[in-house]
């Protein structure tokens, strides 16, 4: 496999100045906001967002009644800072930090509460300015969107009503972003709100496990399935051109190609991959990674977990572990066979159709 040199004709792959990711599933490989329903039993978060992708639930109806079911406290505020810290998607930082060093603009447009984005955001290294997320307000002496004291724990009452809370808010706010700047644009996500947003971009990469479902799995161009972001900087290409062998980011793009070539990336067209490879003097029967260095085995991971137990598991030789939380039942048993064990906790239920499917 040749990585691209000076000599690469950047004509062939475009450059893709701007990319703005979503946050939870994305950036981060749980749901923020969503991870605070671990003591839901009865399922209403699950169920309310599995309703939005089916359409039967509005999705300007989505967050507020997510976040009134679940009500947050401050120090619950505190958890989720915390689980994006312990789950950020591998590699996450080392693409960011790739994208600015190579000049790319990075944004974050989530539906989460602003103030645990925009510190996992700062974390990773993308500028506060160009995070956009749901604002919710703690006023101590108006009692504005969190009421109680210190002592007895502040509860969440509400959250701003903006334009990033309507079924059109994901696109609204994309396109202030770019609006009259110059250069391709591309969005990284994973949801219903993100796909609504793909027409105000070049390009719409659907990433992770839940971009399974069928609705935005059809409208993106690009698909990465597990649980690796490099691919997003060789897509974002162009300037990769300039970029040394010895280069920590020429190293993310070694890996990005490798998730090419054994198909973890995906393309809606002929035409749209052929370009690819051909810009990156990939082929089509060229795999970088010798038989030898080819996981023997695959775990896949239904439901997120600690920072200890997720490292351990990437840390085992031999066996590739995809993080695919957030499927629903049907979606357990389409994946039938893919993969050759599962870890689930309380928020996925194994039934016997699940465990026939994975044993036809």
């Amino acid at each position: 496999m040749n990585l691209p040199g000076e000599k690469l004709p950047l004509a062939r792959w475009p450059a893709y100045k701007h990319v703005i990711f979503d946050c939870d599933a994305t950036l981060a490989g749980a749901e923020g906001i969503d991870s605070l329903a671990d003591g839901d039993t009865s399922g209403r978060i699950a169920a309310l967002t599995n309703q939005a992708m089916a359409g039967e639930v509005a999705l300007e109806d989505v967050y507020g009644e997510r976040l009134s079911s679940l009500r947050p406290t401050r120090d619950a505020v505190g958890r989720i800072r915390d689980t994006y810290r312990r789950t950020a998607v591998p590699g996450a930082a080392e693409v960011v930090r790739a994208l600015l060093d190579l000049g790319h603009e990075v944004y974050v447009v989530s539906g989460g509460l602003a103030e645990p984005v925009r510190e996992f955001a700062t974390r990773l290294g993308i500028p506060v300015r160009n995070v956009r997320a749901v604002e919710a307000h703690h006023d101590a002496l108006s009692g504005r969107w969190w009421t109680g004291d210190e002592t007895a724990g502040q509860t969440f009452v509400g959250h701003e009503q903006s334009v990033l809370t309507t079924s059109t808010g994901k696109a609204a706010v994309v396109r202030e972003l770019l609006d009259g700047l110059d250069g391709g644009s591309l969005l990284v996500g994973d949801g219903l709100t993100d796909l609504a947003a793909s027409d105000e971009v070049d390009l719409f990469v659907g990433f992770g496990g839940v971009v399974d479902r069928e609705i935005v799995a059809a409208g993106s161009d690009i698909r990465i399935r597990g649980n690796c972001l490099d691919p997003v900087l060789a897509i974002a290409g162009g300037t990769l051109a300039r970029l040394a062998e010895d280069d920590a980011a020429t190293k993310t793009l070694r890996n990005a190609l490798n998730e090419v070539a054994i198909g973890n990336v995906t393309f809606a067209d002929r035409d749209l991959e052929t370009r690819f490879r051909r810009a990156f003097e990939l082929t089509e029967d060229q795999n970088p990674m010798s038989n030898s260095q080819r996981p023997e085995h695959t775990i896949l991971v239904c439901d997120a977990l600690g920072a200890a137990g997720t490292e351990l598991l990437l840390g085992l030789d031999d066996v590739e572990v995809r993080i695919e939380t957030g499927l629903s039942r049907a979606e357990l048993i389409e994946a039938g066979t893919d993969g050759d064990a599962r870890i689930v906790r309380r928020a996925t239920t194994i039934d016997g159709d699940v465990i026939a499917a994975a044993e036809s």
